[in-house]
């Protein structure tokens, strides 16, 4: 009986023992929470900033027929900033139809069609839609179209120069008519240029409209070569042409008949579009001062060493429509029918070639850098489930090195 009552309580203590152990290594662990006071306990979310939205009232000033029509604070623009960043942005077109409503609507002369010198295309080898005589308005849906893309690329700007688009005020008996007549009614291809820090450049709009001019109306038949050269003619002074912007030896200088090679270039990019097979193309020399154009696709124009030449390789001949205006160049090729679904141009593998800085202790010799570029250009042509990619060529425009005057 002893040892039983020794037993139990020898239990008794190792039971107890052990109840204080366990009670002890409980209370020196952390306390658990509960899933749910994780979650209340967890740090707030950051949440991205707030999207304000405001209307922003531009400067736009119409550049039409030699005079300015400009209309201040019209609010168009409507932004969208985050923390004083520019987020997104929209054209409120409604406004931009309503300011339109204020241009002038009578039907009036191109722009610097007076001062293009009378010329006869009867002597040319080619065949010519005849525009004499015609007057034009104001396109504005086309119009419209321009203020909202030059609106759109450049929201931070504050004035916006406008070259109104214009059509034909007597399309029944114009050169529009016409060409529907001839049965020209289907769009090849189509192409605008715009050189806008040279809109108000007097000597090159005309170099422009006498240029285009000169194209205008050009009917190109199957099999026949578009020669710029021979159907421009000399850039010279008895031809009207005026001094302006040209590039020479890597530079910007004055020279006669400056422009044109945005006209050239206009041309091309038309003639690339609708499938023509070029016979004679090339790139400027530097890629300074042509902003009209992209790198790979321009087309240069020299007498006698650099000329634009095309052949109408498809089974339909083709009008060309040229028009100009305030450093703008408008092309239009028309055809009887389509022989082609798509066409795609491209530029691909653009190296840059950035210019090193010389020092020179001769003032006269000093002149900013020009980076150079290499880069190559493509075509592709879909017609029904075929595709033909064309390598176009590899343009290498020179780079020059900046030559500064040395302090010592």
């Amino acid at each position: 009986m002893k040892n039983f009552i020794q037993k139990i309580a020898a239990a008794t203590i190792l039971l107890l023992f052990l109840a204080f152990v366990f009670f002890g290594i409980k209370k020196l662990q952390p306390p658990v929470v509960k899933t749910s006071e994780i979650e209340k306990t967890e740090v707030p979310k950051v949440l991205p900033p707030q999207e304000k939205s405001e209307v922003k009232s531009v400067e736009i000033v119409f550049n039409y027929n030699k005079q300015e029509y400009k209309y201040p604070d019209q609010p168009i623009l409507e932004i969208k900033k985050s923390e004083n960043n520019l987020v997104s942005s929209s054209v409120r077109k409604e406004l931009v139809s309503s300011l339109l409503e204020k241009l002038p609507d009578l039907a009036q002369p191109k722009t610097f069609e007076n001062e293009v010198k009378p010329f006869s295309k009867k002597s040319s080898a080619y065949e010519f839609v005849s525009r004499e005589n015609e007057n034009f308005l104001i396109d504005k849906e086309a119009t419209a179209i321009a203020i909202e893309k030059a609106v759109s690329e450049e929201p931070s700007k504050s004035t916006f120069n406008v070259t109104p688009v214009v059509k034909s005020a007597n399309p029944e008996i114009g050169f529009e008519a016409e060409r529907l007549k001839r049965g020209f009614k289907t769009d090849l291809s189509l192409f605008s240029t715009s050189h806008p820090e040279h809109a108000d450049d007097t000597g090159r709009n005309i170099n422009l409209a006498i240029a285009a001019a000169k194209i205008d109306g050009l009917v190109l038949k199957p099999g026949e070569e578009f020669n710029f050269d021979k159907i421009v003619g000399p850039r010279i002074k008895k031809n009207g042409f005026r001094m302006a912007g040209v590039i020479s030896q890597g530079r910007l200088i004055q020279g006669l008949g400056g422009g044109i090679c945005q006209v050239s270039t206009t041309v091309y990019r038309a003639a690339l579009l609708a499938n023509l097979k070029i016979t004679e193309r090339h790139n400027h020399s530097i890629y300074e001062g042509i902003p009209y154009a992209d790198r790979g696709l321009d087309s240069a124009i020299s007498m006698g060493s650099k000329n634009l030449r095309f052949i109408n390789s498809l089974s339909t001949p083709i009008l060309m429509s040229c028009t100009s205006g305030n450093g703008t160049v408008h092309i239009a090729f028309y055809g009887t029918h389509k022989p082609f679904d798509k066409v795609e141009v491209r530029t691909e593998k653009e190296v840059s070639h950035p210019f090193p800085i010389k020092t020179t202790r001769n003032p006269k010799e000093a002149r900013p850098g020009v980076t150079g570029y290499t880069i190559e250009s493509y075509r592709v042509v879909t017609s029904g489930d075929k595709e033909i990619t064309e390598k176009l060529g590899q343009d290498h425009y020179l780079m020059f090195p900046q030559v500064v005057t040395a302090s010592n």
